[in-house]
């Protein structure tokens, strides 16, 4: 064989077959004596580095989906969503809900924090402890203001530190951020 050319991709452009493709396959092109090229597609091995620890939450989700062996398919189907619209957010095309992610890491077995990868969110001030245990329990605003049996606008004023909570609600918070400490 003349050549074999190998295209791993990473939503990179494909001249074989003319358009974009996502990582999802390589495509291999063998040209034979007759001149005549062939286009494979063959499933892509993931890399030993791919499988460490991925920092995109697209590919998060997809490596806990594999190490499930589970299709799109299945997942979408397990948390109420279309296979295109899980596609997108593997793809980082997309963000998770909260909810969606509460769900995935249900059926994936791994931290919501790990899936949404928000390790990284700052923890400087009060309110970006609560921002971030909040995040890392897959909670939304209304859900968090219902457990400390406050309004939604409360929740968002502690979180963007232009209120402080009251003395008597600070045991309560000191146990809901403790989560910080044990991820």
């Amino acid at each position: 064989m003349p050549g074999i050319e190998r295209y791993v991709q990473d939503c990179t452009y494909n001249p074989a077959v003319g358009s974009h493709y996502p990582e999802t396959h390589n495509y291999i092109r063998e040209d034979n004596t007759s001149g005549i090229s062939i286009l494979q597609r063959k499933p892509l091995q993931l890399a030993q580095s791919e499988t460490s620890m991925p920092t995109i939450s697209g590919k998060r989700i997809r490596q806990g989906r594999i190490n499930k062996d589970l299709t799109i398919v299945e997942v979408a189907a397990q948390i109420g969503i279309s296979p295109t619209a899980l596609s997108y957010i593997e793809g980082n095309k997309n963000t998770a809900s909260l909810p969606t992610l509460r769900k995935l890491s249900d059926i994936l077995g791994l931290p919501i924090s790990y899936l949404g990868c928000f390790e990284d969110l700052p923890e400087r001030t009060l309110g970006e402890l609560i921002r971030k245990a909040r995040i890392y329990q897959g909670m939304q605003i209304n859900e968090t203001a219902s457990l400390f049996c406050v309004d939604t606008k409360t929740i968002t004023n502690w979180e963007n530190d232009r209120r402080k909570p009251m003395n008597k609600k600070m045991n309560q918070i000191k146990q809901f951020i403790i989560i910080l400490q044990t991820n």
